[in-house]
């Protein structure tokens, strides 16, 4: 469709920095062409969706007798059962010894949550520090909202300390560290290394920010524990959230969309009190509250045992996926190829030898997309720095949705590609 662009000065200076996810044009290609196999989608297993458990839990909803207060608006901070429910499951996970449901937010997606709080925070030209690389849907909601992101490394156990303490260092000698809003985390199974954040790095991560920062009054960590309840091996980390005795200062961020359905677009918040207040009237603002019939289902699915039972079945339909995608790179990768090797989550980090650009414009990505198979070049998983100069020989790959023949076919494919430019 042809249309004529808008005048920039009738556009909002918002606007005008927000620019198309860098990975919507890879979610495209495989529905141009379906031949191609997608490695890069981060979408969870498609055969694995919970249809008949919410086919039972909209059925069990609606049987009551005139019970139609599903179908009804909601409240802007969400369904009081179902905050119930996560306070519940927070506090058996360790999050606190007592989660008020009175500090619950429910959004659409753990996502909404980020775009709340980043609404709330930041004014242009505020510091957001980052895990790089990170999550790249995030940093398109940072450079709409103008904030400058500062990047610090990471390797399998998550964010270096040294590393963090360095730029909180240099911060403070530019005059720079009044305007650090945000520290964004996260914790288990990062997207996209796969890495989970180790207990002692936690508590090393709050007290360098403490030490530093005025936490809970200008500077908030964000804990985005998307991936959380996906652990298929290795024993279970307590929050960062859990040292945030007094909820001041941590927003810890869950979502039910890779645990149970994306469809049904429930995420949740737990906040600290004063920040919830601002959250919740930016929220009734955008959306008048999120969708209350989706809560219902989610609650009822939890109540039922529905959701727990799925959860397991998850952690081992993943595992068998990860197994199988790691073999595959032993069978047909070169042995220079390094990979962090997730304990959970849906995603593989691999490492090629230095020099070797695996960018949207090198040789290996079209090497791929001639062998119709696709992944996540790294380099859209760094935030960008002016004069630094970040890593060009990574990429993502997920063993999330797609199937066991594909992951063996793809990653044949693909092993095949890093070979030629290898060579």
């Amino acid at each position: 469709m042809d249309f004529n662009p808008l005048p920039k000065d009738v556009i909002s200076a918002k606007a005008r920095r927000t620019t198309e996810p860098p990975i919507a044009w890879l979610m495209r290609m495989p529905f141009d062409d379906p031949q191609i196999i997608s490695l890069a989608a981060g979408f969870v297993d498609q055969e694995s969706l919970p249809a008949e458990e919410v086919a039972e839990c909209v059925h069990e909803i609606l049987a009551v007798e005139k019970n139609r207060s599903a179908l009804q608006y909601g409240t802007s901070q969400g369904f009081f059962p179902l905050r119930q429910e996560v306070s519940r499951i927070l506090e058996r996970q360790g999050a606190g010894k007592s989660v008020s449901p009175d500090e619950i937010l429910l959004t659409a997606g753990s996502q909404q949550i980020l775009h709340l709080v980043t609404d709330v925070l930041i004014n242009e030209g505020d510091i957001v520090l980052v895990e790089d690389p990170t999550y790249f849907v995030y940093m398109g909601t940072l450079q709409a909202a103008g904030a400058r992101v500062i990047g610090v490394p990471v390797d399998d156990e998550g964010i270096l300390p040294e590393a963090l303490e360095d730029k909180i260092r240099f911060l403070e000698r530019s005059a720079g560290l009044e305007n650090l809003k945000l520290v964004y985390l996260m914790t288990y199974f990062q997207n996209p290394t796969g890495a989970c954040t180790a207990w002692h790095r936690k508590e090393r991560l709050l007290e360098i920010l403490r030490n530093h920062c005025d936490l809970g009054r200008t500077t908030f960590i964000i804990e985005d524990a998307a991936y959380k309840e996906l652990r298929f091996e290795g024993g279970e980390i307590p929050y960062l959230k859990a040292l945030d005795r007094d909820n001041s200062s941590v927003v810890l961020t869950g979502s039910f969309s890779k645990s149970f359905s994306p469809g049904l677009r429930v995420g949740f918040g737990y906040l600290p009190r004063p920040l919830l207040e601002h959250v919740l009237r930016q929220k009734g603002n955008e959306d008048f509250g999120s969708s209350n019939f989706c809560q219902h289902i989610v609650r009822q699915a939890i109540i039922t045992g529905r959701y727990a039972k799925h959860v397991e079945m998850l952690k081992a339909k993943y595992r068998a996926k990860r197994d199988l995608m790691l073999e595959c790179l032993a069978r047909y990768f070169p042995h220079e190829v390094e990979v962090i090797r997730p304990l959970g989550g849906l995603y593989l980090w691999a490492s090629l030898p230095r020099g070797l650009n695996t960018g949207a414009r090198g040789q290996l990505f079209r090497e791929a997309t001639q062998k119709k198979v696709l992944y996540v070049p790294g380099e859209l998983c760094y935030c960008e720095e002016p004069g630094i100069e970040k890593p060009t020989n990574n990429l993502r790959i997920s063993f999330g949705m797609v199937t066991e023949d594909n992951i063996v076919e793809g990653m044949a494919r693909l092993g095949e590609a890093v070979s030629q430019v290898l060579r």
